[in-house]
């Protein structure tokens, strides 16, 4: 959220606001290595500032074991003032202008927007990385250097929620003279360093649209970027003729960015075909291609080379007590036919609900197999994936009222199944199998009247494979929480019991843990936590002590201003 400028002169010159808290606690185990430090206290601050309107957030820590602050929001600061129809953007900001070009990246700079009836505008400019040196010391196993990246970035939108075009323009671009000459003469003169980075620059058009269709409910949506990447911006490599031919737009792009001997360039789409009507029902057709190492700037992270198709449906009826869904896909990689194996990735899902005052069940199916077809003449098989997943869960629960008191009963069945048909992995020529069962009975009543809630439940998993190995777990858990003194304390109580078989062991846990939630004053709040896990035998598992015992206890303390 921006801060509004038009009501400038009603906001007060200077206040100040937030918490500060304190946490105490205490650990003690049996343990030889325990987990926490015996004693430990923490003292953290979150204070706010304002400045005529204009919230300045901070927050700092300190504690016995450490000093630290915070990375956000302390070391790095922006605001957004807005006045009527126009906000600018100062100082460390994250910018979302589309999925290919700028999403989400951070850019330390200035940004404005100006948005106005079916218009938006926006621009921003700044530095995306800092200039880095890494020292001589790290040479060879991590670049020693990276320059510093500044980009500038355009939007330009017209439409609303139901139909719209938008276009996107980003340029990022490597500053060359961030880095100091002797830095680069020493990394070149070390032969053991070998990945010296080099000052790259991108272009990005990017193209977005949402258009309905002669069939009402009908749309169409649309996001198309092309990217344009010029790896060394300072390359002696002469550009021949049919390098200019392969890449688009060659003479029209070269007005805006370097193009040479390293350039490339990636397409990148996302289609979808959806339709909706009154009567609950939906259904979608989703394209998604992007190509073998797309990159821009403007993205943290983008998974390339992927081809995908994917049909999905969805109705309700009966006044959306009935629901039913489900989508299948195709997903292939390898798109330019330079990879040593082709992967195909096959995805089916399906949800089925039905859902009245008292009972309701959701059930709900997936399946998704994947397999490598080799594209050269010498593959090993130890790198071919064949695998299948098959994930069946199921969900009836049923809730009354009797007495003043509510009740939910629940029931959880859940059935997995992983199935490896690797030549290279079978034991004895048989298939891997990876079956696993899990179910689960809940109780929870609630009196409302007495302001306590009651919880239990019991659970259970079993685990199999083709070899024979089994893990099983079963475990109960009781817990209560009611409130006491006009709703002011708070009190929790729950204890659990587990028991794991695992071939020829069995190991048990206990839990128990005790808390309380109370309000001193409306500013001053306290909380108290103690907890006792006791675990004979566990060394059949992780190898601690038999007889293991954990005792803590957290105190905590929270006052806003």
């Amino acid at each position: 959220m921006a801060q509004d400028l038009s009501n400038l002169s009603h906001q007060k010159p200077f206040s100040i606001s937030g918490s500060i808290g304190l946490r105490l606690t205490e650990y003690h185990s049996n343990l030889e290595n325990p987990y926490y430090p015996s004693s430990s206290y923490i003292i953290t601050g979150a204070p706010v500032l304002s400045v005529y309107g204009y919230a300045i957030p901070l927050s700092f820590m300190y504690s016995n074991q450490q000093i630290a602050v915070m990375g956000q929001p302390f070391n790095q600061f922006g605001i957004s003032p807005t006045y009527h129809h126009t906000t600018i953007n100062i100082g460390y900001r994250n910018y979302a202008y589309s999925k290919y070009a700028l999403a989400g990246y951070q850019l330390f700079g200035l940004g404005a927007e100006y948005e106005k009836g079916n218009w938006k505008f926006a621009m921003c400019y700044g530095r995306l990385k800092k200039m880095t040196l890494l020292g001589i010391d790290t040479m060879g196993s991590l670049p020693p250097y990276s320059y510093k990246r500044n980009a500038l970035a355009a939007l330009v939108k017209y439409g609303n929620t139901k139909r719209y075009i938008s276009f996107t323009f980003l340029k990022g671009m490597d500053i060359t003279s961030s880095v100091p000459n002797s830095v680069k003469d020493q990394a070149i003169s070390q032969p053991f360093v070998t990945n010296i980075p080099t000052p790259s620059q991108n272009l990005v058009f990017e193209l977005q649209s949402k258009i309905p269709l002669f069939v009402k409910g009908l749309t169409l949506q649309n996001e198309s970027a092309i990217s344009y990447y010029t790896n060394n911006i300072v390359t002696s490599l002469s550009t021949d003729q049919e390098l200019k031919k392969s890449i688009p737009l060659w003479g029209l792009v070269g007005n805006f960015t370097t193009l040479n001997a390293t350039s490339h360039y990636y397409t990148a789409s996302n289609s979808k075909l959806n339709y909706a009507n009154k009567f609950g029902f939906n259904s979608y057709l989703l394209y998604t291609r992007v190509d073998p190492n797309y990159q821009s700037m403007g993205l943290n992270y983008i998974q390339g080379d992927l081809q995908n198709i994917l049909v999905g449906m969805g109705m309700s009826a009966f006044k959306n007590k009935v629901r039913i869904g489900g989508s299948i896909g195709r997903q292939n990689n390898n798109l330019n036919n330079s990879s040593p194996s082709a992967s195909l990735r096959w995805i089916g899902s399906g949800n089925a609900s039905y859902n009245e005052k008292k009972f309701g069940i959701d059930i709900n199916y997936s399946n998704f197999s994947s397999g490598q077809t080799p594209t050269v003449s010498r593959f090993a098989d130890s790198l071919r994936i064949t695998q299948t997943s098959t994930t069946i869960n199921c969900t009836p629960r049923y809730s009354f009222e009797a007495k003043g008191a509510s009740h939910m009963i629940s029931v959880d069945f859940g059935m997995n199944t992983v199935l490896d048909l690797d030549n290279s992995l079978q034991d004895n020529g048989r298939e891997r199998k990876l079956y696993t069962e899990t179910a689960g009975l809940n109780y929870n009543i609630n009196l409302t009247q007495k302001d306590l809630n009651i919880n239990t439940g019991i659970n259970y998993t079993n685990l199999t494979d083709h070899t024979g190995y089994g893990y099983k777990s079963v475990g109960a858990n009781l817990g209560a929480n009611k409130s006491v003194f006009s709703k002011k304390l708070k009190l929790n109580v729950n204890a659990g019991i587990y028991r794991t078989m695992q071939d020829s062991s069995t190991t048990s846990n206990h839990t128990v843990s005790l808390s309380g939630d109370y309000e001193i004053t409306k500013k001053l709040h306290s909380s108290l936590m103690l907890l006792y896990n006791d675990a004979p035998g566990v060394s059949a598992i992780t190898n601690l002590p038999r007889g293991t015992r954990e005792f803590r206890s957290e105190l905590n303390l929270l006052y806003t201003f």
